[in-house]
């Protein structure tokens, strides 16, 4: 009886374990990778950058290469920043919520390659639609009390 629990033990994990897909998010570190926010906000150009819905409460903001051979389609959540002030503006609201770093993966053939960077505290995933195509599934909205607290007159409607 021994064996065969051991058994059905070891057989549910390694199936559980060979279904589990390679996470699309990963602290930079974890690849050896030294880059934090200050970097990217520097190297603005270098990127196409994209915030994820509601402007008043980004969850996210989305840093992809300038040169990938991937093909990354976004959620409608995202939408894209050209305006240096609006991305200034961005990055103000959302330090409120102090949001983490991440770099954005795809594993291909065992290669890792960094397509962008994700500042949130929210979770996303790349998935696989095609040859070289990834879909960027969307960031839920995280509560930031600026905007939800009873004090916040203007979502309140007293405008006295």
């Amino acid at each position: 009886m021994t064996k065969r629990l051991l058994f059905i033990l070891i057989s549910f994990t390694l199936l559980i374990g060979c279904n589990l897909k390679t996470p699309s998010m990963v602290p930079p570190y974890t690849l050896g990778i030294k880059i934090d926010i200050s970097i990217l906000k520097k190297n603005f150009a270098k990127y196409n950058i994209y915030y994820a819905e509601p402007l008043y409460n980004p969850p996210a903001i989305l840093f992809l290469k300038k040169q990938i051979k991937e093909k990354i389609i976004l959620s409608r959540c995202f939408k894209e920043i050209k305006d240096p002030a609006l991305f200034k503006e961005l990055m103000s609201r959302i330090e409120y919520i102090h949001p983490y770093l991440y770099a954005l993966i795809i594993k291909d053939k065992n290669v890792t390659h960094i397509v962008g960077y994700i500042y949130t505290v929210g979770h996303t995933y790349l998935r696989k639609i095609g040859d070289n195509e990834y879909f960027l599934l969307p960031v839920r909205e995280h509560f930031n009390d600026i905007y939800y607290s009873g004090d916040n007159t203007f979502f309140h409607g007293n405008f006295d």
